[in-house]
């Protein structure tokens, strides 16, 4: 390390990756699915797999943590809105 201190058990050779998606317009059905992920991977130790869209480089990333889940405030309860902040550290 820079300071003269060591690192034990961390992979300092991968930057940490953040994505953070904003769904829009969701039906009540689509964002019952992202809740009930997000209830279901939360307090996950090992994380769950996040691919990227193939405009994005179609990347399979393992061990992948939500960061934050927001219901931000939206006008009509038919068309539902969150965003997601996912993250992923070095193993």
């Amino acid at each position: 390390m820079v300071d003269g201190g060591g690192t034990h058990g961390a992979d300092t050779t991968n930057a940490v990756r953040e994505w953070v998606i904003i769904y829009t317009g969701l039906t009540s059905t689509q964002a019952a699915v992202l809740d009930a992920h997000y209830e279901s991977a939360k307090n996950d130790l090992l994380g769950f797999n996040f691919r990227t869209p193939a405009t994005r480089g179609d990347t399979l990333y393992s061990d992948v943590h939500y960061l934050s889940y927001e219901y931000p405030p939206h006008e009509f309860f038919q068309a539902q809105s969150r965003t997601v902040h996912l993250i992923k550290r070095p193993a």
